[in-house]
């Protein structure tokens, strides 16, 4: 997304050997009249920060011969229409400054009806839409991220899609905000929080990179402080889930009671900082037996196993 009409339009419109394959909603006479188009149904949303969305579509010369200027403009339509930008002005235009054949997408962030169109970089689900129109018409399109011409984009997008691919291949391994926040400052990324006033809850977070700064909702929904907490959440329950199956196959000593490392994820709390309580303490809490099948013996018998600093735990027991 971005919020300068004028700098989209320009840079799609007016670049060397750029050809107007299609629009809706504006008059493509002149730059200056596709700008002010666009801008007067961005009116009926004077709010939203960003005005216009680009989007590059690109295919592989292998399939250049089968892309006539009705192809691609389909193409396009249909990969709007799949990603969720419908009853919006766009503009569809024609570079040919790549060995590959490649279009531009200008679309107004803002509907007829005056509603957000609601898309930014949605990973996964342009993923999902690619895959689709692969399977569909045959095309040597690459997959996700890929299919966008990013040595085209500008300086601020090709440093949004830079950013977004660090974050994401962090986020897969980290399980605290504290390693998440360690790890991206390895990659020479910094996290800032931004709190509530009264209560100082965090209400969102922020990335640095170089000199630029992005909110992490505006980079991808799914990089918003809510959802990255879930991520982390749910990447501490999957390792915590291995060290208990782990933990379940080795052989334990009489003396040990055994207890489920899933206890931690009850109590446990993640916070901004990354802190997780402290887990030694909250499996003393949440101690659990793990049901192991083992011969039946006499209590006589069981005492003589234990240490004789626990024989008195053991008697205040009702282990069977």
């Amino acid at each position: 997304m971005s919020k300068s009409i004028a700098d989209s339009v320009a840079y799609v419109a007016q670049k060397p050997a750029a050809r107007i394959l299609a629009a809706d909603g504006i008059r493509t006479d002149s730059v200056p009249h596709m700008i002010r188009d666009f801008g007067l149904v961005s009116k009926l949303n004077p709010g939203l920060e960003n005005k216009v969305g680009h989007i590059s579509l690109s295919w592989s010369r292998q399939d250049r011969d089968k892309l006539s200027r009705e192809v691609m403009v389909a193409r396009a339509r249909e990969y709007m229409d799949k990603m969720g930008i419908r009853n919006t002005q766009y503009l569809i235009a024609e570079h040919r400054d790549t060995p590959h054949p490649h279009v531009h997408i200008v679309y107004n962030a803002v509907s007829y009806g005056g509603r957000r169109i609601e898309v930014d970089f949605q990973y996964q689900r342009n993923m999902r839409v690619i895959s689709q129109m692969i399977d569909r018409h045959g095309y040597h399109l690459n997959t996700g991220k890929q299919a966008v011409s990013r040595e085209r984009l500008n300086p601020r997008e090709s440093a949004r899609f830079a950013l977004y691919d660090i974050i994401r291949l962090v986020l897969e391994q980290a399980k605290s905000w504290e390693e998440l926040q360690a790890r991206l400052q390895r990659q020479g990324v910094s996290a800032r929080f931004k709190h509530e006033g009264g209560t100082g809850q965090v209400l969102g977070v922020s990335f640095r990179h170089g000199a630029y700064n992005f909110k992490g909702s505006t980079l991808d929904p799914g990089l918003s402080y809510g959802r990255i907490t879930r991520q982390l959440e749910q990447n501490l329950r999957s390792r915590l889930q291995r060290l208990e199956k782990r933990a379940a196959g080795k052989r334990l000593s009489s003396h040990n009671r055994p207890f489920s490392l899933l206890s931690v994820t009850r109590a446990g709390k993640l916070q901004p900082d990354g802190l997780l309580l402290d887990k030694r303490a909250v499996l003393r809490a949440y101690r659990q037996p793990l049901q192991q099948p083992q011969a039946r013996r006499s209590p006589a018998e069981r005492a003589k196993d234990l240490h004789p600093t626990t024989q008195q735990a053991y008697r205040r027991n009702s282990w069977k």
